[in-house]
């Protein structure tokens, strides 16, 4: 017994020394690696405390609003996530010694998996959701074990915390329950769903008082793409790489042939599969980014674990396998502290951002900036500048983003203010701002005016000979009213577009000649556009109404074109 327990003690020290060595990496590369821009639009999040945002839950704004208050810099803005995922390690051990406690394969096979590494220390939705989903599994399994109130509260906790962290966490509840079905008839069930609804419930009322922009914008907006089979084939590919890249092919086949032996195992098996094969399905929607699978790591992690440590030829395999990641992953950390980062893609994404944006802020000096359908850039700039109100104008020929929240363009008005777009040909007399990165073309506006909050409403169509005629509700929520037109000097036009793979191109405009909007109110306005001889309405042609020299309204809607009676 002495000697199990001096065993025992000696691979939990063996564990903690790795964890040690873990959480002491990602320290090290959250201090030294400049924000990826995905993590400077979510520091943005924390800027305007919310209980919601256009694309996520609130989870990832909240950590970092946190880590600020104890550093202002880079590692301030990842110092939650590491210590979440510090902690998502320990009870990831926790879950897997019961079948042998060996450290070193543990820490082997978390190295061995490529998709884990960004998530430990990156502040993005993905990070929180992943540590707290490993929490949920840990409280899950206790919960089959006993139905205790302290596992019944712990296990609802979890759970709201991982759908606080990202949506996708919906997918674990989804396997989960075809796993066991049988939960459905257990009273304690329904006790830990009513709770987590509870916990969740602030979030869903503002998702209602929002309009639901996340449900709109990851249900439809951002799903308009056909099919194409190079996306499966990555897929595919990513999937090897991602799990691996060494031995992800082995860790897979463990994860779809190796039976359950109990519930919590089949929970496992289910939402392993179950995530990888749904998101197999998605690539036929056209649609498919690496990280997406990234809670299928935690079963396939889990249940590798079961199989490899009873398996001493292949534990060896695992052991290198890791070994030689930890060190490509520490040179990679390392990389991106030299100027070689530029001549690597991914990784450049890490480094130059801060000499890029202070460059237009040397030349913007004290001038608002307004970014032109870039939220990327916008995030960067406000990031780097610390200036939280740098505005980003979603056009109509744009995706929405949380900067329509936010809603800066509208401080803006009647101040100068640049507008910098990646169109040479937006503006007329425009000034170049060219950085190592991109070229930027910038006009200075002295009495800015955006009118991107105009509604357009219930748009019809209809052809009249050579004409296409359009009906439009046009919507005013100013203070003030609206005179748009030639009339009153301010160019104004409704415009039609086809999309291909090259982008957007303008095919037919109305101009506005007098157009007045009372304060708070609505008016129809009727026009046309001529038909051009050689051009064919299809779905794939849009309307937008255009005000001065910024690009389109937000707004814009497929023509269904019908003959006048």
């Amino acid at each position: 017994m002495l000697k199990g327990l001096i065993q025992s003690n000696k691979k939990n020290f063996q564990f903690l020394i790795g964890l040690l060595l873990f959480t002491g990496l990602n320290i090290f590369s959250a201090f030294t690696m400049e924000l990826h821009f995905d993590e400077a639009y979510y520091w943005l999040y924390s800027q305007y405390p919310a209980l919601g945002y256009f694309d996520h839950p609130p989870m990832v704004s909240w950590l970092i609003s946190a880590g600020s208050l104890f550093f202002e810099n880079e590692l301030g803005v990842r110092l939650l996530t590491i210590l979440l995922s510090t902690t998502a390690m320990f009870f990831l051990w926790k879950m897997v010694k019961v079948y042998s406690a060996n450290a070193l394969l543990f820490w082997c096979l978390v190295y061995s998996i490529i998709l884990f590494q960004p998530y430990c220390f990156i502040s993005t939705p993905d990070a929180p959701l992943l540590a707290f989903s490993i929490l949920f599994f840990y409280f899950f399994r206790r919960y089959l074990a006993k139905n205790s109130f302290q596992n019944i509260f712990l296990l609802a906790f979890t759970l709201a915390l991982a759908l606080y962290s990202k949506y996708h966490a919906v997918l674990i509840v989804l396997f989960v329950l075809i796993a066991n079905y049988k939960l459905f008839k257990k009273p304690t069930f329904w006790i830990v769903t009513l709770i987590t609804l509870i916990y969740f419930l602030p979030h869903i009322i503002w998702q209602i008082d929002h309009q639901f922009p996340s449900v709109r914008y990851h249900l439809i907006d951002s799903h308009k793409t056909i099919y194409k089979p190079g996306v499966t084939l990555n897929y595919f590919l990513s999937l090897i790489l991602l799990t691996g890249p060494w031995l992800g092919w082995l860790f897979l086949i463990i994860m779809f042939w190796e039976k359950p032996e109990n519930n919590w195992e089949r929970a496992l098996k289910y939402t392993g599969v179950g995530i990888i094969s749904f998101f197999f399905l998605a690539t036929f929607a056209g649609d498919f980014e690496a990280h997406w699978i990234l809670l299928a790591m935690i079963p396939l992690f889990v249940l590798s674990y079961k199989v490899v440590v009873n398996k001493q030829k292949w534990q060896r395999w695992v052991v290198i396998s890791g070994i030689v990641n930890f060190i490509l992953l520490l040179t990679v950390r390392i990389l991106i502290l030299t100027p070689v980062v530029e001549r690597i893609a991914p990784l450049k994404l890490f480094a130059g951002n801060k000499a890029e944006m202070l460059k237009i802020k040397k030349f913007a000096g004290d001038t608002p900036v307004v970014f032109q359908d870039n939220w990327i850039g916008a995030a960067k700039y406000a990031w780097y500048t610390r200036d939280k109100k740098t505005a980003c104008l979603n056009s109509a020929l744009y995706r929405r983003n949380q900067f329509d929240l936010i809603d800066a363009d509208e401080e803006l008005s009647g101040k100068g203010v640049y507008v910098l777009t990646s169109d040479s040909n937006q503006f007329q007399n425009i000034e170049v701002i060219e950085t190592a990165r991109e070229k930027y073309f910038a006009k200075y506006i002295d009495d800015f005016r955006s009118f991107y909050n105009i509604e357009l409403k219930h748009p019809d169509f209809k052809r009249k000979g050579n004409k296409i005629v359009y009906t439009v509700e046009i919507f005013n929520p100013y203070a003030d009213t609206l005179r748009l037109g030639k009339k009153y000097h301010v160019n104004s036009e409704f415009q039609l577009y086809t999309k291909d793979k090259a982008g957007w191109n303008l095919v037919g405009v109305s101009e506005v000649n007098k157009l007045v909007i009372q304060p708070k109110k609505s008016v129809q306005y009727q026009g046309y556009f001529l038909e051009m001889n050689d051009f064919e309405p299809s779905n794939n042609l849009f309307f937008s109404l255009k005000i001065g020299e910024l690009k389109p309204v937000p707004g814009r809607f497929s023509v269904k074109l019908q003959d006048a009676k």
